[in-house]
């Protein structure tokens, strides 16, 4: 069967790699490709997915014109492109969000009706903190919006424990498959670590509710939603209609990774949940590579790099390692080693 990405990043990348396993052929679209060759394209695949959600209108439009099993759905990744309506339907599926207000470009801040401090974010676009900014006051808020040229939307900020992400997919035909959820941190609003795990308190009813959000979209393929969790409150943050960051452990960590599901939802495989087959967890390069890298196998089981072969700067992810621990007790404490080196 023949796959085509829309995007030709890492994430399009490691697809590929990983789809010689379910003997399908993959290849990746650039998105500076004209209408007519984007649509030529389309008329190579038996099948086209996203390995991101900032995706050109006419490409979506395209798509829904002239390819008959793409998935997840174009409609789907319009919302998740669109930080206020993604907002909006991750509240009406029934989960708790940070108030949101929408701050269209060229209007009257003094007006603003939220509670500060909090975030500025651009509606659409950015990513890995990009197009956000704190703002504390009125002040600060006029300031930005003065210049704007985009539409934003602002959340005032909460208090959580940790942040976590929800990784599914889902088949054409229903069949749902969950990955381990993990714990998450970042820095300066980069993720930089993911490590598995079974025992979060309101994970099962949290579950429910993405379980609930799949099946009312239809949708096919892996959705990963973004929490904060505080006690056992889960607050949705955002969701990605794709592969995430945040599973790429999986690679190494559980019997089908999350570049397996994709595919195999798209497929119309069989899917079953996944559990931690290995102890595991994730750290990005973030900028630049650590600098005693390959001497790090010395002080755990395994380690192993994923490099993206792109060139370093500050703030870019450069690649992730997978870090392999001596079990699953230890894991955290390996972590907190590799991650202080």
């Amino acid at each position: 069967m023949q796959i085509g990405i829309v995007g030709n990043g890492q994430l399009g990348q490691m697809l590929r790699c990983e789809s010689w396993k379910l003997g399908c052929d993959v290849s990746l679209s650039p998105l500076d490709l004209e209408d007519e060759e984007f649509e030529k394209f389309i008329s190579k695949h038996d099948a086209i997915t996203f390995e991101l959600e900032d995706v050109p209108e006419t490409y979506l439009q395209l798509l829904e014109d002239k390819c008959k099993n793409v998935f997840p759905a174009p409609r789907i990744v319009r919302i998740a492109a669109d930080r206020y309506q993604e907002k909006n339907l991750l509240k009406t599926s029934g989960f708790a969000t940070a108030d949101v207000v929408e701050i269209q470009r060229g209007s009257d801040a003094s007006e603003f009706k939220g509670t500060f401090p909090g975030i500025l974010k651009t509606r659409f676009s950015g990513y890995d903190g990009k197009g956000q900014h704190r703002v504390s006051n009125i002040t600060e808020l006029q300031e930005i919006c003065s210049n704007a040229r985009v539409d934003y939307i602002f959340e005032s900020f909460l208090t959580f424990d940790f942040e976590t992400s929800i990784i599914a997919a889902r088949s054409a035909s229903g069949m749902t498959a969950f990955l381990p959820s993990t714990n998450n941190t970042h820095r300066e609003g980069i993720l930089l670590t993911s490590i598995p795990t079974e025992s979060i308190p309101g994970l099962e009813q949290t579950r429910e509710l993405v379980e609930k959000l799949l099946e009312s979209l239809n949708y096919v393929g892996v959705l990963c939603v973004e929490f904060f969790v505080d006690g056992d409150h889960w607050i949705a943050n955002e969701m990605a209609p794709r592969v995430h960051n945040s599973g790429h452990w999986s690679l190494d960590g559980a019997m089908l990774s999350q570049f397996d599901l994709q595919l195999m939802a798209g497929l119309g495989m069989d899917l079953f949940d996944q559990k931690i087959a290995a102890p595991v967890g994730m750290f990005n390069a973030i900028g630049e590579w650590p600098e005693n890298f390959p001497g790090l196998n010395n002080q755990f089981f395994a380690v192993k790099r994923y490099d993206y072969n792109k060139t370093a700067r500050p703030g870019r992810k450069l690649g992730h390692f997978n870090i392999l621990g001596r079990n699953l007790e230890n894991l955290e404490a390996d972590f907190k080693k590799f991650v202080d080196l």
